[in-house]
C-alpha cells in the first residue's frame, strides 16, 4: 500500500514472470482488485518481466484490468511499461495519479 496526496491511499500488487507469460494471480487477489476496481478505488498490478526470452521490463496494470491480464498474461494491454534498467519512477508516480481509479 502506498500513500498519495490527500491521504488517499492505493494497493500496488508486486509480481514476477520469470518464465512464460502468465501473471499469477491467486483467487484472493483477483477477486480484491475485481472487487476495488468496482468501488472505483485504485489498485495496481505491478509485474516485473525478466525471461530468457524477452528483454527485461517492468510492467504497469490497472486493477481493472486483472481479468484481461489472467487470460492474456503479460500480452495484455498495460497502463504503462518501462525497461527494467531504465524506469522513470516520475512517470510512474504520474500513472497512479492519472488512472481513473486513482480519481477519488
Amino acid at each position: 500500500m502506498v500513500a498519495l496526496p490527500n491521504s488517499h491511499f492505493v494497493l500496488i500488487e508486486l509480481k514476477v514472470v520469470s518464465a512464460g507469460l502468465k501473471i499469477n494471480l491467486s483467487p484472493h487477489q483477483y477477486s480484491f482488485h475485481i472487487k476495488h476496481a468496482a468501488l472505483g478505488c485504485p489498485t495496481f498490478v505491478v509485474v516485473e518481466v525478466n525471461t530468457k526470452v524477452r528483454a527485461p521490463e517492468l510492467l504497469l496494470f490497472s486493477g481493472a484490468q486483472v481479468a484481461d491480464i489472467a487470460k492474456r498474461g503479460i500480452l495484455a494491454d498495460c497502463v504503462a511499461r518501462w525497461p527494467l534498467s531504465k524506469i522513470d519512477w516520475e512517470e510512474f508516480h504520474k500513472k497512479i495519479l492519472q488512472t481513473p481509479e486513482a480519481v477519488l
